[in-house]
């Protein structure tokens, strides 16, 4: 046997192993995965963008952080939420 069967042999066990594991831990904190990933995608789309060797700027897309913004009130408590858009108001000055 190769060592690349080996692998493949050692890769399926412990596939088998902790599935049920990792499958119960994706369901158990599937809306916290949600969040901090569009937390993230927020914070890195709401700031300008330079162009590489311009002087040029690439405004953030306000429909695409509105979006990001109603999932996010849907997947947060009110409570939250609120927090969340009073630390980004806060830390950004934005108008709303």
């Amino acid at each position: 046997m190769g060592e690349y069967d080996k692998t493949r042999d050692a890769a399926r066990v412990v596939i088998e192993k902790y599935e049920g594991v990792l499958r119960r831990l994706q369901d158990d904190y599937e809306h916290e995965i949600v969040v901090a990933v569009l937390v993230r995608y927020h914070d890195l789309v709401s700031k300008p963008d330079k162009i590489d060797n311009s002087d040029m700027v690439i405004e953030p897309d306000e429909d695409l952080l509105w979006a990001i913004e109603r999932v996010l009130e849907d997947f947060m408590t009110p409570a939250q939420f609120y927090d969340w858009r009073t630390s980004i108001r806060e830390s950004a000055n934005l108008p709303y």
